[in-house]
C-alpha cells in the first residue's frame, strides 16, 4: 500500500504571516512537487495554508467537510 495523501489538521485562527502558517504553506508545497495530494477540512488558517501551499507545488488540494442537517 502507497500513501498518497496528507492531511493537514489544526486551527482556524492562524494568520498568514504566522510562523506556522508559513512553515505549513512550505511543508505542502514540498508534498505537492513530490506528489502527495493535501486534504484538509477546508477552512481557514492552517487548512488554508495547506491549501496554498498545494497549489503553489502544482498539485491538488482536498476539502472535507462536515455538514450537520
Amino acid at each position: 500500500m502507497q500513501i498518497d495523501k496528507i492531511a493537514f489538521l489544526g486551527y482556524a485562527d492562524t494568520k498568514e504571516n504566522d510562523p506556522e502558517y508559513l512553515e505549513v504553506v512550505e511543508i505542502a508545497k514540498l508534498l505537492a512537487q513530490n506528489g502527495y495530494e493535501i486534504v484538509n477540512g477546508g477552512g481557514p488558517g492552517i487548512m488554508e495554508a495547506a491549501t496554498v501551499g498545494a497549489h503553489a507545488g502544482g498539485g491538488k488540494a482536498i476539502g472535507v467537510t462536515l455538514i450537520n442537517p
